[in-house]
């Protein structure tokens, strides 16, 4: 039935969101996330343009600023980003490069996941916005997408599907890995081994990630990153000798933005070659 059911209500949402998309009329709205100076940079790019791609409706910024920005208003702040883009019904979110970094973008991201808005970057220095699979002229400048430049989120559902996949054959294998830990004693490979498949049916219940971070660790990732604890840690594959704590902050980095299926397989491979 949810076999059935998933891609049946999945085709009914595209096709309301498509039909809510088709009944607005007029350009679409845009929401500048940023500095007032960059926010007025966007707006002169957008002013001679004949058929500018959006209509700029207002800016959010981390802190108060005394910039005045003619035309354009500060609609809050960073906190409450979510709430602006759903109440003004903005269609396009334009975070700056100058003044976020990469992870504060992508944390911004996470907190409008659900939302039909389309994330983009004003490139720093260059007059430049950075969109999705397309670059949108503004007479000299362009616009490209945020997903392009930070990579996209990956999806829960793609996730636990392959957690489910590993983590049901991981219970099929326990009552093997759990004899042969028997007959080698404790503290072998195969006793550390049956510590993680024994784990299975935590990953299958989603109390437990497949791959995440270790609960012992001192570095805990931001909610926004979406890990849980995981039966095999994101930075097990590192010598713990000789990891840095900023090591492991850009082991974790380095996972979120290029997370898949392949890159968790990989982690849990490399971890099990080290429990010998």
């Amino acid at each position: 039935v949810v076999l059935a059911s998933f891609p049946v209500g999945a085709t009914l949402l595209s096709v309301f969101r498509l039909l809510r998309r088709e009944r607005r009329s007029g350009p679409r709205r845009a929401l500048f996330v940023g500095h007032a100076v960059e926010a007025q940079r966007l707006q002169a790019m957008l002013a001679p343009h004949p058929k500018p791609p959006f209509e700029l409706v207002g800016y959010v910024a981390a802190e108060p600023e005394e910039i005045s920005t003619p035309g354009l208003l500060r609609l809050g702040s960073l906190r409450h980003l979510r709430d602006v883009v759903r109440l003004r019904r903005i269609d396009d979110v334009v975070f700056a490069a100058d003044g976020l970094s990469n992870r504060t973008i992508f944390q911004l991201m996470q907190h409008l996941r659900g939302l039909p808005v389309q994330s983009r970057i004003l490139a720093e220095g260059r007059e430049h916005v950075i969109g999705k699979a397309s670059i949108d002229d503004l007479s000299t400048p362009a616009l490209i997408e945020a997903e392009a430049a930070l990579g996209r989120p990956r999806s829960r559902a793609a996730r636990r599907a392959f957690e489910g996949a590993v983590g049901l054959l991981g219970l099929m294998l326990h009552p093997f890995v759990r004899g042969l830990a028997a007959l080698s004693g404790e503290a072998s490979f195969w006793d550390r081994l049956a510590q993680r498949t024994r784990q299975g049916p935590a990953v299958l219940a989603g109390r437990r990630a497949l791959v995440g971070y270790h609960p012992d660790e001192t570095f805990r990732p931001p909610p926004e990153w979406d890990l849980q604890p995981g039966v095999f840690a994101i930075t097990e594959p590192l010598t713990p000798t000789t990891a840095t704590p900023e090591d492991i902050s850009e082991a974790y980095w380095f996972y979120i933005m290029n997370q898949s299926a392949f890159l968790d397989w990989t982690i849990l491979v490399r971890t099990i070659r080290n429990l010998r």
